[in-house]
């Protein structure tokens, strides 16, 4: 099985499997982790975390994934590390408002017929792929995304808006015009559509002097909080 190289971020089927049935990439994770823990019953803490696409990945299956209740259920805590995407999920149809990018609206009918698909899914949640259609409502899946445990970790020199595999399209630029920018806004969003409760479950980590690094990143002392503690990487 194989997955195209935008598809897997995004939990989108395979494009090979022998029998022709799609598997998602999301459904294969779901598998792994489900598997790991049924052959280790002493897991406590499974922590998913990836860095740039890695990111992208992390953040859509944490709110699309219901596996995370499952295993809540069974005593296992669930954490996700978001670190340096170039895109996020949003859970409405608002985007940052310039120029302080600390609004949130729906763009007027000029600003969507500019970028007519910004919410389409894997920006939004308007025309989702198979697997996220079959996790629920939209309400359903924002409220999953709220109520998740989540670091993210920006690098506070990731700001380079030129930078050959930032996503360029105008539904990312929408959310801001580097990974830096995008990350911070995305957290001030959470706030905005969860209330500030959501900040119990969910923290903002910036990395001095790291850009897009991913080995600089996780290795860094928010970083390594991030992924063995997460109230340490506050």
């Amino acid at each position: 099985m194989y997955w195209s190289s935008d598809g897997w971020k995004e939990g989108d089927g395979t494009r090979g499997g022998g029998d022709g049935t799609a598997v998602s990439s999301f459904a294969a994770i779901d598998q792994l982790v489900s598997a790991f823990v049924l052959s280790h019953p002493e897991t406590k803490d499974v922590v998913l975390a990836g860095h740039s696409a890695g990111g992208q990945f992390v953040d859509r299956y944490a709110a699309t994934s219901r596996t995370p209740e499952k295993l809540r259920r069974r005593g296992i805590r669930v954490r996700f590390v978001i670190a340096n995407p170039s895109s996020y999920l949003y859970l409405s149809s608002a985007r940052p408002v310039e120029p302080s990018l600390s609004r949130f609206e729906t763009p007027d009918q000029r600003g969507r017929s500019d970028c007519r698909h910004y919410d389409d899914y894997k920006y939004g949640l308007s025309d989702p792929n198979d697997y996220v259609a079959a996790q629920g409502s939209a309400a359903e899946i924002r409220q999953r995304f709220l109520s998740r445990e989540i670091v993210y970790l920006l690098g506070a020199a990731d700001t380079d808006s030129d930078a050959p595999n930032l996503d360029r399209r105008c539904a990312a630029d929408l959310q801001g015009a580097n990974r830096l920018e995008r990350g911070k806004v995305f957290y001030r969003y959470v706030g905005w559509v969860g209330g500030n409760g959501v900040y119990r479950r969910q923290a903002l980590a910036i990395v001095p002097r790291v850009g897009h690094d991913a080995e600089a990143i996780l290795n860094s002392r928010q970083g390594l909080a991030a992924l063995f503690e997460a109230k340490a990487a506050r």
